[in-house]
């Protein structure tokens, strides 16, 4: 199992999209923004990691880019607002569209969903207060992303199959059945310590 058993690609494309899609009034540039965001990191990585999976570069490229980001901001109210942003990305791609994709493969990954759902809550209700975001808010974000959002987890989904030697409906079935071990390896203080000790520090 190991560490190949989820990458979170996903958590690259979520982070840009949220950046630059909270303004709900310019969809189209927030979505082409994110999009360019993030095939200069896919580029990057190609020209300085050819021997990496492209997926497991782009991850890393994309925590540290996170990082940066938040470091970048002058305020502390700043600096958690983006966290904030950041968090919800990784959460609307696991917890939102993992469980679709999975569904049309025809698999229910609901102990691997109620177990983040649970894992994050506190976070959840931290950077929806921090943003002023109402469930309708992060509703309409996800559905503007979501074709994005599809695409990285079509990838995402072929490597864990690729990795482990499944076909993509077992490699849902793989997250599902590790959730109880899996979740405590995903959560946002461990993938990236520094956008939740910044999320957690306006409370």
């Amino acid at each position: 199992m190991g560490k190949h058993i989820v990458s979170i690609i996903s958590f690259a494309l979520a982070f840009f999209a949220i950046q630059y899609g909270m303004d709900y009034y310019r969809e189209y540039s927030a979505v082409n923004k994110a999009n360019a965001e993030i095939e200069a990191i896919r580029e990057e990585v190609r020209q300085n990691n050819p021997d990496e999976p492209e997926v497991l570069a782009v991850q890393e490229a994309a925590i540290k880019k996170a990082e940066e980001n938040i470091n970048s901001k002058g305020t502390q109210k700043e600096k958690v607002q983006t966290a904030a942003g950041t968090f919800l990305g990784f959460y609307l791609v696991n917890f939102k569209q993992r469980a679709e994709y999975c569904q049309g493969q025809g698999v229910d990954i609901s102990p691997f969903i109620n177990a983040f759902k649970e894992s994050h809550k506190n976070e959840y209700a931290i950077a929806v207060k921090a943003i002023s975001a109402a469930p309708s808010d992060v509703d309409k974000l996800y559905k503007m992303l979501k074709p994005q959002l599809e695409t990285v987890i079509e990838q995402d989904m072929a490597y864990i199959a690729s990795e482990n030697g499944v076909s993509l409906p077992e490699a849902c079935k793989l997250i599902s059945d590790n959730a109880p071990t899996l979740v405590p390896d995903m959560h946002i203080s461990v993938m990236q310590p520094a956008v939740y000790r910044a999320l957690v520090s306006g409370t």
